[in-house]
């Protein structure tokens, strides 16, 4: 039995074409109630007996959720289960090792400012408790790659500048690895400015890519389709306008620009020209997901053919045949995400976040996947701490890449 965490509260079938049996309306009113509260629970829940159901749906349907599953609680997912009658997974990843890093970690947001898809204070609180110095670094929204990369500098000199032998950890989502590489690659930024370049380079010791777009994603080909076409849909998912109906929107040129920039095309013929730099360690996660948590996209042999290491080793922190719930946010994304290029140059669907495929978010040194969507990755979207059909945790997962970076003396 899996428990989903996100919510697919659909009417009955049965309600729209005939009356429903007591169990069928019983348990629609439950996952009404559950998805307003925001509790992890799916279509499974249903599988408890009717007098369960109806309690639970006496519990969340009054106006106190926050009551049961506060904020913030470390035990949350351990209730929820016991609550649910289902056994939580035990967590993916162990007790981080609580040491200091050498140096500062700055954590960098992907192309979004909006909270709701930036790290989230929770996994910052959580990688800063081993006594490592963490920054979360805000770069400019939807802006060029240029402006992107130069607020980055500045957040560096801010950091570092005054502190002589000093390097930062740079620990970069989504579109924001695009922006790390960019500042510190002799093709990149400063390719024009040797001494900066070498400035710059001379400050950054480690670069950590968690679900980054390195060779594009197919989402922003069909995102720039569907604003050619005036189509909707898509570019809504893209901006989560269904979550977040008053966020502020980037203006239609910066939001092409950005789409252009990230598609397979424009990374190809970028990576073509933005070298590693030497000296700085470069590594990469990738997310895996699958919409509403069925094992077919991707497969098992899709997982097993991307998610692999250099030494031939499947790379896939995850409890066996355990599947990530792909947040309804990315549903209309997922399928664009996944279309990768196979060696022979035909089209196949890989495993993916719901918006980058893994082929695309691996770069240096390559650590592995985990089952988690494009914003699990960072503990967004509702996220409640450990997901109680993985196990997985991003806090616990960030607090353990911090801590790797501090076991090997960074």
């Amino acid at each position: 039995m899996t428990l989903s965490r996100s919510i697919i509260a659909v009417a009955p079938l049965c309600c729209i074409a005939a009356s429903c049996d007591a169990q069928t309306v019983v348990c629609a009113d439950l996952l009404a109630a559950l998805r307003r509260c925001d509790v992890p629970a799916g279509p499974a829940v249903c599988e408890l007996p009717l007098n369960a159901q109806a309690f639970l749906v006496d519990r969340y349907d009054g106006a106190e959720c926050g009551q049961d599953l506060p904020d913030g609680d470390p035990d949350v997912t351990a209730r929820v289960c016991e609550l649910l009658d289902f056994p939580c997974p035990d967590p993916l990843f162990p007790d981080p090792r609580r040491a200091p890093t050498r140096n500062p970690v700055l954590f960098v947001s992907g192309v979004d400012g909006e909270p709701a898809f930036d790290w989230s204070d929770t996994v910052l609180e959580e990688a800063a408790r081993g006594g490592s110095e963490v920054h979360h670094v805000k770069l400019t929204p939807w802006a060029s790659r240029h402006q992107r990369a130069w607020d980055l500098w500045v957040a560096l000199v801010d950091v570092v500048g005054d502190r002589p032998g000093t390097r930062a950890n740079l620990v970069c989502y989504a579109v924001g690895g695009l922006d790390c590489r960019f500042l510190v690659s002799p093709g990149g930024l400063f390719r024009d400015d040797p001494e900066t370049l070498a400035a710059v380079q001379s400050v950054v010791a480690t670069i950590v890519t968690i679900a980054t777009p390195h060779r594009g994603t197919r989402v922003a080909e069909d995102a720039l389709d569907a604003l050619e076409r005036k189509a909707s849909p898509v570019v809504d998912a893209l901006l989560g306008e269904s979550l977040l109906p008053e966020r502020d929107l980037p203006a239609p040129s910066a939001l092409e620009e950005a789409l252009e920039a990230l598609t397979p095309a424009a990374m190809a013929e970028l990576n073509a020209t933005l070298p590693d730099a030497p000296g700085i360690v470069y590594e990469s996660w990738a997310g895996v997901s699958h919409v509403v948590g069925q094992p077919f996209v991707p497969s098992e042999d899709d997982i097993a053919r991307d998610c692999v290491g250099d030494d031939g080793r499947v790379l896939f922190a995850r409890h066996p045949y355990t599947y990530d719930v792909m947040s309804e946010v990315l549903w209309l994304t997922a399928a664009s995400a996944a279309k990768v290029l196979d060696g022979d140059g035909t089209s196949v669907l890989g495993p993916s976040d719901g918006m980058v495929a893994v082929r695309s978010a691996r770069w240096g040194r390559f650590r592995g996947c985990v089952p988690a969507d494009h914003y699990d990755v960072v503990g967004q979207i509702g996220d409640r701490g450990a997901d109680p059909n993985t196990g997985f945790d991003a806090a616990r997962f960030i607090a353990n890449v911090v801590a790797d970076l501090a076991q090997r003396g960074f």
